[in-house]
């Protein structure tokens, strides 16, 4: 039978992600259905070899250990020989002697075995039975050679030993039947051997050993049905385990998705299709913001209102697409031209921008606004109906806010600023001066 390498399956080096949720969800089932049965179920591949790879270590150790102790055993044994049997102290030290060499020889034979195969088989079998016959027959030559009251203390102190060989080495349900077959026939056999009992006492210690090792074979058949759960558990917790990585996965990866897609809403919501600044939506949001902050914080707040210069004429004479062209210029040029980090560049409507500016002072506001029109004028784009290159005029409003008012008097002071750079000729800066607007202007 075939033997995993490991019982725990790396992540690392599963199949692909379709392969491995398929074989986990298959495993599953197994593993489920493996945990209902009442008895003691026979595994499909690969559980059966990831079970046999979960006992064969712990299992090759307690078998190790076993044999070693059958060392210490002997050296016990003929320590007892010298207060039980002092006449035939040379002939059982001969028999111990024997035992100790065959022991230790069983014991290097099995520290050797690396098959995964050969130490479920051969050691936790082999070995072990035959280093209980090995005991049992070192007990009738024992006996044979101290009389009748000796051998009934060996035999029975040999049968303790090997029904714990039963035990420590942690056989299968199936192994255990096979070892107390085969430990209970040489037992009954050295028993009729034994002539130094009598024929009462040999039948009351095969029916003793016997009924032992029916016990002891019971026992192993639920000390088996645990511990098989205990590894369904484990396996059935590593499947879950990878199975909740992959959903954390595939969440993860989804709410990097779903917060790409939102940043992307995000930026065409408050992003004007055309020219690639700001739309008027998102003007209101951030000049309603800047406001409160100016107001509290008792800071300027100055505002640019532009438009271009016989736009109207470009696009009849031109074309939309001249027309748009040009648009994407402007915002361009504004936008290089607005380096602070909180300035705001937005198309306020058709060929109409809004420059945002906190904390711009008047003086400022201006300097920018004939900054702007510098800018447009050294572009030099041709406008087809007029002689010379498109120009734009910009209207300047600054202050702090006063109380009682609000955001829409700095854009109408910047409006009624443009109106009158529009009224000077074009290609102008204004900013609000004495008149209606003066208000906002006075904080």
């Amino acid at each position: 039978m075939h033997v995993a390498h490991s019982s725990h399956v790396s992540t690392a080096s599963a199949p692909d992600e379709p392969d491995a949720v398929q074989s986990d969800a298959a495993l599953l089932d197994a593993i489920d259905t493996a945990l209902a049965a009442p008895t003691l179920p026979a595994l499909q591949p690969p559980l059966d070899g990831r079970y046999h790879a979960y006992i064969a270590a712990t299992r090759r150790i307690s078998i190790r250990q076993w044999l070693l102790s059958l060392v210490f055993v002997q050296a016990f044994g003929f320590a007892a020989d010298m207060f039980a049997a002092t006449d035939h102290l040379a002939e059982l030290a001969a028999v111990r002697l024997v035992g100790v060499p065959l022991a230790l020889g069983a014991l290097l034979a099995a520290w050797m075995q690396r098959s995964e195969a050969a130490a479920r088989w051969l050691t936790a079998l082999v070995v072990v039975a035959l280093s209980a016959v090995l005991q049992i027959g070192v007990a009738a030559a024992t006996a044979r050679q101290c009389g009748a009251l000796h051998a009934d203390r060996t035999f029975v102190t040999t049968f303790c030993i090997c029904f714990l060989a039963a035990v420590v080495p942690r056989l299968s349900r199936r192994e255990m039947i096979a070892y107390a077959i085969a430990i209970e026939t040489v037992f009954v056999g050295v028993m009729i051997s034994a002539e130094e009992l009598p024929l009462r006492a040999q039948c009351d210690m095969i029916i003793f050993t016997g009924g032992v090792l029916l016990l002891s074979t019971l026992m192993r058949g639920g000390v088996d049905r645990a511990r098989m759960r205990n590894f369904l558990r484990a396996e059935r917790n590593e499947v879950l385990a990878r199975q909740l990585v992959r959903a954390n996965t595939a969440l993860a990866e989804v709410n990097n998705d779903l917060q790409d897609t939102n940043g992307r809403l995000l930026q065409l919501s408050t992003t004007d299709a055309l020219t690639g600044v700001a739309n008027r939506r998102h003007l209101d949001s951030v000049l309603e913001a800047e406001w409160r902050r100016a107001a509290v914080g008792r800071e300027w707040l100055a505002l640019l209102m532009i438009d271009v210069d016989r736009f109207k004429s470009l696009n009849d004479a031109a074309g939309h697409e001249r027309g748009d062209a040009a648009l994407q210029a402007v915002a361009h040029a504004l936008i290089e031209r607005t380096r602070r980090g909180r300035d705001l560049v937005a198309r306020y409507g058709g060929d109409e921008f809004v420059v945002l500016l906190p904390g711009a002072t008047q003086a400022v506001a201006l300097r920018m606004a004939e900054r702007f029109c510098e800018t447009i004028r050294e572009l030099r784009l041709q406008h087809p109906a007029h002689d010379g290159a498109l120009t734009i005029s910009v209207g300047a409003a600054a202050c702090i806010p006063p109380p009682g008012a609000g955001p829409t008097e700095l854009l109408q002071a910047a409006d009624a600023a443009l109106y009158r750079a529009k009224q000077s000729g074009r290609d102008a800066a204004r900013m609000t001066g004495a008149g209606t607007s003066d208000a906002v202007m006075q904080a």
